[in-house]
């Protein structure tokens, strides 16, 4: 088998991950729901943006959900990287699955009057959970000088805005910072 494979899993054959990282370890689904809308950071109205952004735009294509076939139970995947968005998903689909009737009626609220539940989604499904963590470290542990996610800089950013027709708040600093480069020779710019 290779190392790993792109597939479309149904919502229903895959489990949050109850030693994420992100939690303590819990024994049921239902708690680790409950956590994600209740625990620290203000993960609850984080989940809440995810779940908003999701139900505007679908999933992100970038980001795939890495999962394991799960030890426990043939034919379910145990989510290794994604257990936030699942979360989303889940919560979205079917608002009663959230812990409280507040965050029911939040997440009921968040489905546009033409949402249709998603059914399957995008994973990546690995052999050995080990090749997995190579994978999610890169995204979860910094740059990793350079393998990781490298992070964009205000000027980066500055520069995406105005790609978009928006106005960043650098917006002027980049101006005058393109029109010096314009000035200068070409040994002066490198």
């Amino acid at each position: 088998m290779p190392e790993y494979r792109d597939e479309q899993i149904l919502l229903s054959k895959l489990k949050l991950d109850p030693t994420n990282p992100r939690h303590p370890e819990f024994e049921s689904q239902r708690e680790i729901i409950e956590w994600m809308t209740s625990g620290g950071g203000r993960i609850g109205e984080k989940l809440v943006v995810l779940a908003k952004d999701i139900a505007s735009f679908g999933l992100n294509p970038a980001d795939r959900v890495m999962v394991v076939a799960d030890e426990k139970e043939s034919g379910q995947f145990a989510v290794l990287e994604g257990n936030r968005r699942l979360t989303a998903v889940k919560l979205l689909n079917n608002p009663d699955l959230a812990p409280t009737e507040h965050w029911q009626k939040r997440f009921s609220r968040l489905r546009p009057s033409n949402y249709s539940p998603i059914e399957r989604i995008p994973c990546t499904v690995f052999g050995d959970a080990r090749r997995a963590f190579h994978f999610i470290e890169l995204r979860h542990l910094g740059e990793s000088g350079g393998a990781g996610i490298v992070p964009w800089e205000a000027e980066q950013k500055a520069r995406h805005d105005q790609r978009l027709h928006r106005r960043s708040r650098h917006h002027k600093g980049l101006a005058v910072l393109d029109f010096i480069v314009k000035l200068l020779s070409p040994s002066q710019k490198s």
